[in-house]
C-alpha cells in the first residue's frame, strides 16, 4: 500500500482531520474520512494499524502540504 504519488485538486491547507493517534486514524478509515499525517510517520503508522487495529482497506497519497500524507478509505474493489 505505498504512496501513489497521485495529488488530488481537492487538497488544500486545513481540509483533512489530523488526527491525534493511530487509533483515532483507524476510526477515521472506517467512518470514510480521509486524513493528514505526518510524512515521516508514515511507514511507522502503516506498520502499526496494520499489524494491531485491523484497519479497513487504505490507500495512501502525498499532500500538497509540505511534510504531510494523505490517508484515504480505498474507493476499489478489494481483493481477498
Amino acid at each position: 500500500m505505498g504512496t501513489s504519488g497521485k495529488i488530488y485538486e481537492d487538497e488544500r491547507p486545513g481540509r483533512y482531520p489530523r488526527p491525534t493517534s493511530r487509533g483515532d486514524l483507524v476510526a477515521n478509515l472506517r467512518g470514510g474520512v480521509s486524513c493528514e499525517v505526518v510524512a515521516g510517520n508514515e511507514e511507522t503508522t502503516r506498520m502499526l494499524i496494520d499489524g494491531w487495529l485491523n484497519p479497513p482497506p487504505y490507500t495512501v497519497h502525498p499532500s500538497k502540504n509540505e511534510g504531510w500524507v494523505i490517508f484515504r478509505p480505498y474507493e476499489g474493489k478489494v481483493k481477498k
